[in-house]
């Protein structure tokens, strides 16, 4: 029976209620019973001790390289960084001091890869290898060792260059190896000119040389590189050549006579082929006439007409010694823009060389002790004889040795005159103090013929540019002398 109360109902109802809880208990039951929950705990088992054992790896190699981790060949596993970078030094001083040779041919250099200027940091290799599973990041830390567990991680250097050594070793390189493309030249050849290539230019490739440096070096191969190199060579077109060819052979045919009096001069085929010149302007060839060579050619054949001019020879006082004799010479110029003519058929091959005739020089010679220079007394002093002569007229009345000034303070040359004259006197200059000078015979500005008596080497150079002599010789000329003597001195 059902009782209801408000909106309650008692009675039967409490039955379905209970019934309702039953169910739900039971799907509790079964849920926690389901086969499926068991491999997710077997899961959360894992992890849990995944963890565990990844926390306590991490702690063990916490001031370590994690094992797996390789730099430039070097296992670096249970390394510290100092440890690392020890061992890394060591293998960078063996791997600098290797050689690398560069070739093109036959031509080799060979250089230090640190003379090259490659190098890298061991420094920055071993933070890096630290820096495996040691970030800030704990995943990426955990994802670094769990890839470790399966693969390695290896890491090669990375290379910097030394702009300055770089550049001297190219430099270096450079003046062994590449080559200036060298411009046509002219061959001649059974009576034919030919144009022939000049040198083929090499110019280095730099940074493809570079390039394979950084490539063998991180290979650890270091064995000779053949240099990446570009060639050129210059080349004259061929309408361009034709026309040089022909007029060439043009020129060669021209027999080119130099004639004076009865001689004849010829230049050879091979000889006028010397005076043809290729010459570049921009891209363009053209033939030329070489105006130095065939001047040589002319001044061969001048040196077998050409004489020279004799010199006049004349004393100091104008007497004549030598009336020499005029010479000869070749007007060379006017031959060389001749045979440039004849050449270019615009004249004679036979070409008749002008002479102009050459006057001779006055040449004054002072001999050594020269009687009648003056009519009347007169001193003349012999520079290479270290001599005095005190001539009147033609009478030489008396000769002495004397010192004349040495090679920083030499004696005047030339002619001069008594014009002053001193009893006694003080010299002194920078680095002479000499009183009472005796018997002064002044000639030219300070300059005199005075007494000595601080040395007696006469017949050597020894003054400041006077004229030394013994305290007697000099008192001769101080009394026989008159103003206006004339001095000449060679």
């Amino acid at each position: 029976m059902n009782v209801k109360v408000g909106s309650l109902t008692f009675g039967n109802n409490s039955k379905v209620i209970t019934q309702k809880q039953n169910v739900k208990n039971q799907k509790a039951v079964t849920f926690w019973n389901h086969k499926a929950v068991k491999p997710t705990l077997g899961i959360m088992t894992f992890l849990a001790v995944t963890l565990l054992g990844y926390g306590s790896f991490a702690y063990a190699f916490q001031h370590k390289i994690y094992p797996g981790v390789n730099v430039a060949g070097i296992n670096l596993g249970g390394k510290t960084k100092d440890e690392a970078l020890q061992l890394l030094g060591q293998k960078y001083k063996e791997w600098s001091s290797q050689k690398m040779t560069v070739a093109v041919g036959d031509t080799k250099v060979t250089e230090k890869l640190t003379n090259i200027g490659v190098s890298y940091s061991p420094g920055d290799l071993a933070d890096k290898a630290f820096a495996v599973g040691h970030s800030q990041n704990w995943f990426e830390n955990a994802k670094s060792t769990v890839n470790l567990a399966f693969n390695e991680v290896s890491f090669n250097p990375t290379y910097n260059i030394s702009k300055k050594k770089w550049n001297n070793y190219l430099n270096q390189l450079s003046s062994k190896i590449e080559k200036k493309a060298e411009d046509p030249h002219l061959e001649l050849a059974n009576g034919k000119t030919k144009i022939v290539l000049g040198q083929t230019g090499i110019t280095l490739e730099t940074d493809k040389l570079k390039d394979q440096i950084f490539t063998k070096a991180q290979a650890g191969t270091l064995d000779e590189i053949q240099a990446p190199v570009t060639k050129s060579q210059i080349a004259v077109p061929d309408d361009q050549a034709a026309q040089i060819t022909q007029t060439a052979d043009n020129y060669l045919a021209h027999t080119i006579s130099l004639t004076y009096e009865n001689q004849n001069y010829v230049a050879s085929k091979s000889e006028i082929f010397t005076w043809l010149i290729l010459t570049k302007n921009g891209e363009d060839f053209s033939l030329s006439l070489s105006s130095q060579t065939i001047a040589g050619f002319v001044s061969s054949a001048a040196r077998h007409i050409d004489k020279a001019a004799i010199a006049k020879e004349v004393t100091p006082a104008g007497q004549v010694l030598s009336e020499g004799a005029a010479g000869q010479a070749v007007n060379q110029s006017a031959a060389v823009s001749a045979v440039k003519a004849a050449l270019a058929g615009k004249g004679s091959d036979q070409i008749a060389l002008a002479v102009s005739p050459v006057q001779p020089s006055v040449r004054t010679i002072y001999p050594a002790g020269t009687p009648g220079l003056f009519p009347g007394k007169y001193i003349e002093i012999v520079l290479s004889k270290q001599t005095l002569y005190a001539f009147d007229g033609q009478t030489l009345v008396r000769s002495f040795l004397i010192s004349s000034g040495v090679a920083s303070h030499p004696s005047p040359v030339g002619m001069f005159a008594i014009y002053s004259k001193s009893r006694s006197v003080l010299m002194s200059g920078p680095d002479y103090y000499l009183p009472n000078v005796q018997w002064v015979n002044r000639f030219y500005g300070p300059y005199s013929i005075h007494g000595t008596y601080w040395h007696s080497n006469f017949g050597h150079p020894m003054s400041h540019g006077c004229i030394n002599a013994t305290n007697g010789d000099a008192a001769f000329i101080y009394t026989w002398a008159p103003m206006g003597t004339p001095v000449v001195i060679h």
